[in-house]
């Protein structure tokens, strides 16, 4: 990608992160077995891993940042699944969720069809979790099971995946 801004941005993140892990290096050789530090330098070490995915998934371009993004959102979504309380009656929405509605969300967003893109989530799969949950036949706490469902899927899928469609919105004139 060679997108000046996004250049220099990478460039600025680089930099921090080059002065973060310098001030984090300092600061446990003068106190190497504190553990607030040892954290600090954990998790400077996490965000060059993470920058480093991130521009590698630039490297391959937009079908690599969207593959990127999709992958991110599985793993979110299924985070968010783990820690919330699933009835067994459950398991087949979510298989419907994460290998149908997911996959074809960010289908929508790399093709680009930016209308369907925008209504797949909170149009068609609001209406289909529910439903596929009445199907299964357990109606123990139903609308609550749904809702925490259908947020996981707002937040983790529909959210996240602006951040691709950004990125490679076409502006007039830019």
């Amino acid at each position: 990608m060679n997108d000046p801004e996004l250049l220099s941005l990478i460039g600025g993140l680089v930099a921090l992160l080059l002065v973060a892990t310098g001030i984090s290096r300092g600061m446990a050789r003068r106190n190497p077995e504190n553990p607030v530090i040892q954290n600090l330098a954990q998790r400077v070490n996490a965000w060059w891993w993470m920058v480093a995915i991130f521009c590698a998934s630039l490297a391959l371009g937009r079908t690599g940042v969207f593959a990127f993004y999709l992958i991110l959102s599985f793993l979110a979504l299924r985070e968010f699944v783990t820690l919330s309380p699933t009835p067994r009656g459950d398991h087949r929405t979510l298989m419907w969720v994460f290998f149908l509605i997911l996959p074809l969300h960010y289908l929508f967003a790399w093709a680009p069809w930016y209308g369907m893109f925008l209504i797949w989530i909170p149009v068609y799969a609001f209406v289909f979790i529910p439903i596929r949950s009445a199907l299964a036949g357990d109606t123990d706490r139903f609308l609550e099971r749904s809702a925490r469902l259908q947020w996981g899927v707002l937040t983790c899928v529909y959210f996240l995946s602006h951040l691709p469609m950004l990125l490679y919105l076409p502006i007039q004139g830019y």
